[in-house]
């Protein structure tokens, strides 16, 4: 039996063998009106300035009509509006005539029919919805047909599924590039910044972003807010998962906000295990050989427990994720929870991407994934907190690890807005006067100062804490700023 598709046959898709993508069923017209394109064009006829401001202000071009005529049309009445010529039958069937297009477009006849088509141009934004709903609809038929021949390909599917989300998402608002309502006036970011000024006016002190639980951070930092992207760097056995995951159930279980964790490294069980150990204030060791007190396990474990269990803490823990499986992910959970707080992923060195340039080529691979996750931040307009592996290039003691520290790519302290780097001397010294004592160095924030954050890690909770007596300004009026006498 033949497996060659049957051209008679209604529905079949048959392979282009120029273009590699699949031709739609040639029994169905494609979404079309060509009473609207008319009508859309005999508005323009009948007020050319202000029909013409109205499809630049929704960004129609001349691929909008499905007609060939009509897109050749619609060109010579835009260039004829902006050089504020005259429009009648005449100096119309001239400009087609002058650019050898009179005949093709139907003729002098077809022109003088499209004068009279409508008596009045008041319906022109009716005309035109029309005309984009058509022109979508085909859009969507063309991307979904280039998607199905990829797919016939077999081509790598965790991508494709990527491109292809993307690409329909971009259908969403045909007009939006073209109508450049990307541009906004600087009046937009000014607005903004005024209200954020006033907020963190009437805050005193206090915090007004996100809350980490970390005092001196979110005293620098102003808290988390917006699209930040925060890197933290550790080299192994630092405390980069730590970190990120006590900021994580702060957020959660103390602030109740929703936080998803991608948690590439440790299971969710080994997760669960560490947060409840640090909120009871049980030492790890003593989880894992069963010598706990009865106190502990009758009251404080349970209690922990609670809090956890009740705080919207989210984990995924596929590991090897890409960042084209990361993205939707992402996305479906926030129109779930729309009142999510910031994502976590730890950690950025076990991504990875699906295309094949970037595998051939580990630090632009990297480059890949951290520029995803950041423009990943501006769309969901959140905070998300990444762990980042770094090298061991002059590791020790005495020397705390810099920017370029950052393990197989530079474009990670490119692309982040935060960058933290942990040390503790006591990984190294094993002395007494050192244990406990840790540095989360705030070496780059993008609108803010930076410099060394002092912290305390407990090894046996694998926790980080703040150092104790340490509080938020808004709770220490000596520590105010003096802002009355400085005026």
């Amino acid at each position: 039996m033949s497996d060659t598709p049957d051209p008679a046959k209604k529905g079949w898709w048959a392979k282009n063998e120029g273009g590699g993508s699949y031709l739609p069923d040639t029994h169905r017209l494609l979404p079309q009106s060509a009473d609207a394109e008319q009508g859309l064009l005999c508005s323009i006829i009948l007020r050319p300035q202000d029909v013409l401001s109205l499809c630049d202000d929704r960004g129609v071009t001349a691929e909008w009509f499905h007609i060939p005529a009509h897109q050749t049309i619609f060109e010579i009445l835009r260039v004829m509006g902006v050089a504020r010529m005259p429009i009648d039958p005449v100096t119309l069937s001239q400009a087609l005539r002058d650019q050898q297009q009179l005949d093709p477009c139907g003729g002098a006849a077809f022109i003088a029919q499209l004068f009279t088509f409508l008596p009045t141009a008041a319906n022109a934004a009716y005309y035109l919805d029309i005309v984009a709903k058509m022109h979508v609809a085909r859009q969507l038929i063309r991307v979904c047909t280039d998607f199905a021949g990829r797919a016939y390909e077999q081509a790598d599917i965790g991508e494709l599924l990527d491109e292809a989300q993307a690409a329909i998402l971009t259908l969403n608002r045909p007009d939006a590039d073209a109508s450049q309502e990307h541009i906004k006036h600087i009046r937009t970011g000014v607005l903004a910044a005024l209200t954020a000024i006033e907020e963190t006016y009437h805050a005193r002190g206090g915090v007004v972003g996100l809350r980490t639980g970390f005092h001196q951070f979110d005293r620098e930092t102003g808290g988390l807010r917006g699209p930040q992207l925060v890197i933290i760097g550790g080299r192994p056995s630092m405390g980069k998962t730590a970190l990120a995951m006590n900021m994580a159930e702060n957020i959660a279980v103390d602030a109740g906000k929703p936080v998803l964790i991608f948690s590439l490294e440790m299971n969710i069980q080994e997760l669960a295990a560490r947060m409840i150990c640090g909120r009871a204030r049980v030492n790890l060791q003593r989880v894992r050989d069963g010598y706990l007190s009865k106190a502990q396990i009758d009251i404080r474990m349970p209690e922990a427990q609670a809090a956890i269990c009740a705080a919207p803490l989210y984990v995924d823990e596929t590991a090897g994720i890409s960042i084209q499986q990361l993205r939707p992910r992402v996305r479906r959970f926030i129109r779930k929870f729309p009142e999510t707080a910031c994502v976590v992923i730890d950690y950025l060195q076990l991504m990875k991407s699906s295309t094949r340039r970037g595998q051939d080529n580990r630090a632009l691979e990297v480059a890949e994934i951290s520029g995803g996750l950041k423009n990943l931040a501006k769309e969901i307009d959140r905070p998300i907190i990444v762990g980042a592996q770094l090298n061991r290039d002059n590791d020790g003691a005495n020397q705390p690890p810099k920017l370029s520290n950052l393990r197989e790519s530079g474009s990670i302290e490119q692309d982040a807005d935060i960058v933290i780097l942990l040390h503790r001397r006591h990984y190294y010294t094993k002395a007494d006067e050192d244990k406990g004592k840790a540095t989360a160095d705030l070496a780059k924030q993008r609108n803010g100062p930076t410099g060394p954050i002092e912290v305390v890690f407990n090894a046996e909770l694998a926790r980080f804490e703040n150092p104790e007596g340490q509080e938020l300004y808004s709770n220490d009026m000596s520590k105010r700023q003096k802002t009355e006498e400085e005026g």
